[in-house]
């Protein structure tokens, strides 16, 4: 696994899409921190250890309104109690969990939106998620509304007039061994005012 080093400076072309480069197994344009390799029989991009917070900037343009979809798969974590999570970071102006909105799995099949005051809010639960299981993983955040859904079950929407404007998008494993995979983000065209 490669670990904290950084290829470039995050993209810049909104058409460079990740999904593109992972089929391509290019992901020199990309910036990434922790352990990350590519799995050549899942077609996937491994990202993150057990004992460690791994990220990888996909959508380096900064975007405000984006849907994002996504297969993810937590393959070990730190711990058993479901401390471990997979996720994207939407509408981030830096790298972490403070720094934008994060949608994430959790190791015990929670799904969790964090907010920038680092409030966690839950939306789902996944029961008896089993590490091998991918989990197909939607995010639409247009405006003050963000909308996910997993798996086909019924979106959940919130509303906030403190969702901040653009930023990037990326991939994130806390305490977690993650896979993703099917990345599709499209951008969400503004309206008017």
């Amino acid at each position: 696994m490669t670990t904290a080093r950084r290829h470039s400076a995050p993209h810049s072309k909104s058409d460079l899409l990740f999904a593109d480069r992972l089929k391509e197994r290019d992901l020199t344009p990309f910036w990434f921190s922790g352990g990350y390799s590519l799995d050549n029989e899942a077609s996937a991009l491994n990202l993150g250890q057990p004992e460690e917070h791994a990220f990888a900037v996909i959508q380096g343009v900064y975007e405000s309104d984006v849907d994002i979809s996504l297969s993810v798969r937590i393959v070990a974590s730190s711990s058993a109690n479901g401390d471990g999570w997979a996720g994207l970071l939407m509408r981030g102006y830096g790298l972490g969990t403070q720094t934008g909105y994060l949608v994430y799995v959790r190791s015990s099949g929670q799904i969790e939106l964090m907010t920038l005051d680092h409030k966690r809010i839950d939306l789902m639960k996944i029961p008896e998620l089993q590490p091998s299981d991918w989990i197909r993983l939607r995010a639409r955040l247009e405006g003050q509304n963000i909308e996910v859904s997993v798996d086909g079950h019924a979106p959940v929407t919130l509303s906030s007039a403190h969702f901040i404007g653009p930023g990037i998008v990326a991939l994130q494993s806390f305490h977690a061994s993650s896979q993703f995979k099917d990345i599709e983000i499209q951008r969400i065209p503004s309206r008017p005012i």
